[in-house]
């Protein structure tokens, strides 16, 4: 009989850390912690193949989730500066193990490119 077991899913949490010594035994401290909206899709998470990457200017995180959303966040404080959730095709669900690639020229981010899959409904917790 092949497992009922559910896929358990993690909100994604972004949180940024100013290391404050190389070595510190009492460890980074925390400048912002932000979870981030799941948007009632099912599986949102951050997992294997997200991720969180800064941008060169030190200006934005892009953070990707398992759904196939993006954030991206003002790196100092953690603000929503952008999101974008993928259109889903009838009868599929999104996902992604993708961060995302920043194309930057030395003043800002021209555009970002990552993976999304549309899952038929069916392959839902494989």
């Amino acid at each position: 009989m092949p497992s009922q077991r559910r896929k358990r899913c993690l909100s994604l949490c972004v949180r940024a850390l100013v290391c404050t010594r190389i070595c510190g035994a009492m460890g980074p401290d925390v400048l912002w912690s932000k979870v981030l909206p799941n948007g009632g899709f099912i599986g949102e998470g951050l997992r294997k193949g997200t991720g969180v990457v800064l941008s060169t200017n030190e200006e934005t995180l892009w953070a990707t989730s398992e759904n196939g959303g993006l954030f991206v966040l003002g790196a100092t404080d953690g603000n929503i500066l952008a999101s974008f959730e993928p259109e889903t095709i009838a009868g599929h669900h999104t996902e992604s193990r993708s961060s995302v690639f920043l194309h930057q020229n030395s003043e800002s981010v021209e555009f970002g490119v990552y993976a999304v899959v549309d899952v038929p409904e069916h392959h839902r917790g494989d």
